[in-house]
């Protein structure tokens, strides 16, 4: 824990005095190198396996960092290399304070953004549209500075993936001279926890950081949300032919629904037999046509699905039907999530017209 504590404070001294840049740079480590450990969380050098992950690093030498520049900022968008495993994982941003006056040390570190939750394609350099703000600021505090100094670091949210970290593999590999903090388990919005140290490593993230107020912002997602959540409450439309789904979404994206059942809608007499099956031509057809609809923030958003005339057809011999409906949503350079919940369409009579009066 000493050990990256002491990175941490290096790093805060020889960049504190930085001018701040006027426009849009990149920040964190170099991405040229791969993720050369099959190891998750456990690369940190833990007995057990934790549950959850967050890393960030800075190289000592000077040669590049995972430090916020002075000034107030907003990263857009941020790249992680992957190793042969992947899982859910989220980039976070991390706050470390510390006092001018030198006299309370470093509080390092708390976690104050942290972006979508997506799950990136493995060997790769992914890169997602984030909103984070990030800062490298002076602040008074009881009449006394603090150094407010955020940096860009990953969050993996279970162990299914590989650590995005690169281990030297000889004396003049450029990890030697890198320093890396490690939060098990992992940091979630708004948690404050020391780091431990992972030296010699490198953490293989990035980010593109904006002047804060330049340009225009992209969409706010909701942090620390997962990318869909579908709400159990169903609105029936349309004499029961048609249903109405809520979805809470952490960003702007598309959102699409359909129905993998299919039935056989030709036999006169008995059971009706529903299930998830492939299509089989003149057998089987599906029973709900396909929706899509466009969200451009996040939020809740609402999405109907209709009974194709198939079902609609079925729907009128039998009276009601209960089908699987899948939800998937694709946030805006992010990975499509799925889920499914049973919808029941009933068939309702239709309305009596009044009669005029004489």
């Amino acid at each position: 824990m000493r050990r990256s504590i002491v990175a941490v404070t290096f790093v805060l001294a020889a960049l504190a005095a930085s001018a701040p840049s006027a426009s849009a740079v990149t920040v964190g480590a170099p991405l040229n190198l791969p993720a050369n450990t099959d190891r998750s969380c456990s690369v940190a050098f833990v007995v057990l396996p934790p549950p959850s992950c967050t890393f960030f690093s800075n190289d000592m030498g000077g040669a590049w960092t995972s430090q916020t520049p002075p000034g107030r900022w907003v990263i857009s968008q941020a790249r992680v290399r992957t190793g042969p495993s992947v899982g859910p994982m989220v980039f976070t941003v991390l706050r470390a304070l510390r006092s001018k006056s030198g006299t309370q040390g470093i509080a390092c570190c708390s976690s104050v953004a942290e972006s979508q939750v997506f799950t990136p394609q493995p060997n790769a350099i992914n890169t997602v549209t984030v909103n984070l703000p990030a800062v490298n600021t002076v602040e008074l505090v009881d009449n006394e500075q603090i150094e407010v100094v955020d940096y860009l670091g990953i969050t993996l949210l279970n162990t299914t993936s590989s650590a995005p970290v690169h281990l030297p593999t000889s004396a003049n590999d450029p990890a030697a001279t890198a320093m890396g903090s490690a939060f098990i388990p992992g940091l979630r919005l708004g948690q404050t926890m020391p780091g431990g140290a992972l030296p010699n490593a490198i953490v293989l993230v990035n980010g593109e950081y904006q002047p804060a107020g330049s340009g225009p912002t992209p969409p706010t997602p909701i942090a620390g949300v997962d990318p869909l959540a579908v709400a159990q409450r169903v609105a029936l439309l349309r004499r029961g032919t048609a249903a109405r789904l809520a979805a809470v979404l952490n960003g702007p994206g598309v959102l699409r629904a359909g129905s993998p059942a299919r039935a056989r809608v030709a036999r006169a007499a008995g059971p009706v037999q529903v299930r998830v099956a492939a299509k089989r031509k003149g057998k089987r057809r599906k029973l709900v046509a396909n929706s899509r609809v466009r969200v451009r923030a996040a939020g809740e958003a609402k999405i109907t699905v209709r009974l194709n005339r198939w079902g609609r057809k079925l729907l009128a011999k039998r009276g009601r039907l209960r089908l699987p409906v899948r939800v998937a949503f694709t946030p805006t350079g992010g990975e499509t999530v799925t889920q499914t919940r049973k919808v029941t369409f009933k068939k309702r009579p239709a309305k009596r017209k009044k009669r005029a009066k004489r």
